[in-house]
C-alpha cells in the first residue's frame, strides 16, 4: 500500500534556526495550505513541541517494539529524508499532536520558544526511542522531521 501523502516542497535544514526562520515564513503566509489531515499550524506546534521534549524530557515513551529497533534507525533519522503518515500511539499523541484549533501564532511560539531554550540548555543526554544522541544528532534528526512536516505546507 503505498502512502497517499505526498511531500510537496523538498526542504533542507542545517540548524534548528534554519528551521525556525521556515516556520516564520511558513507563519507570515497567509496562503499556506497543507496536505494531510493537519493544519500547517498543527505541524509546525508538533515540531516545536518534539523539539521541546528533547530538553525538557519526553512525557510519554514508545511502545517496546519501536523501543527495540530505535537505535537501529538512529543513523537513518538523522541523515535521510522522513517519510509521511506515520500515526503516533496515543499514549505520545496526546503529547505531541496540537489540537484542530491551535492558532499559527501558537505553533510560531513553540517552534521558536523550544529552539530558544534548546540553544540556552542543550538537549537530554538520549531519546526515548533512539537511545544516546550527540547534540548534532538530535539536531539533524529535529532537521529532518521538519523538513517532512513543513514539506506538506504548500506556500504561496
Amino acid at each position: 500500500m503505498t502512502n497517499p501523502i505526498r511531500i510537496s516542497r523538498t526542504l533542507r535544514f542545517q540548524t534548528l534556526d534554519d528551521l525556525a526562520r521556515e516556520a516564520r515564513a511558513i507563519a507570515a503566509d497567509p496562503d499556506a495550505r497543507c496536505r494531510g489531515t493537519w493544519t500547517p499550524a498543527q505541524n509546525l506546534w508538533h515540531v516545536g513541541r518534539v523539539v521541546l521534549a528533547s530538553v525538557e524530557g519526553f512525557p510519554a515513551g514508545p511502545p517496546l517494539l519501536l523501543k527495540l529497533i530505535g537505535p537501529l534507525l538512529k543513523n537513518r533519522v538523522t541523515t535521510r529524508p522522513f517519510n509521511p503518515g506515520i500515526k503516533l500511539p496515543s499514549k505520545m499523541a496526546e503529547h505531541f499532536v496540537a489540537p484542530a484549533d491551535t492558532t499559527m501564532e501558537q505553533a510560531l511560539e513553540m517552534v521558536e520558544s523550544s529552539v530558544t531554550r534548546q540553544q540556552s540548555e542543550g538537549f537530554i543526554p538520549a531519546s526515548p526511542l533512539f537511545g544516546k544522541l550527540s547534540a548534532k544528532q538530535w539536531e539533524q534528526l529535529h532537521c529532518r522531521h521538519a523538513e517532512m512536516h513543513f514539506g506538506l505546507i504548500e506556500r504561496a
